[in-house]
């Protein structure tokens, strides 16, 4: 199956229910991706310098895919 969602309406979904789980939006852009050994993602670099690390990353960048661009390369099939 393929599903496509509406990006705009996907985004203000998005935020509505982060601003209800009490997650805030910083309104920052994303400057760099520091990467672990294994072509995982450390933490992300967002502008004035801030790094932030987490447990879970969603890339959200459309086609531009920032988290995953710079490890397309190693991709692995499960198929």
């Amino acid at each position: 199956y393929g599903l496509r969602l509406d990006p705009d309406a996907y985004e203000q979904l998005l935020r509505e229910r982060a601003a209800a789980a009490g997650i805030a939006s910083s309104g920052q852009r994303l400057t760099d991706v520091e990467r672990r050994s294994d072509g995982g993602v450390a933490s992300l670099l967002i502008d004035g310098g801030r790094r932030l690390e987490a447990d879970l990353y969603l890339d959200c960048g459309g086609s531009a895919a920032p988290l995953l661009s710079p490890v397309e390369d190693t991709f692995e099939s499960w198929s």
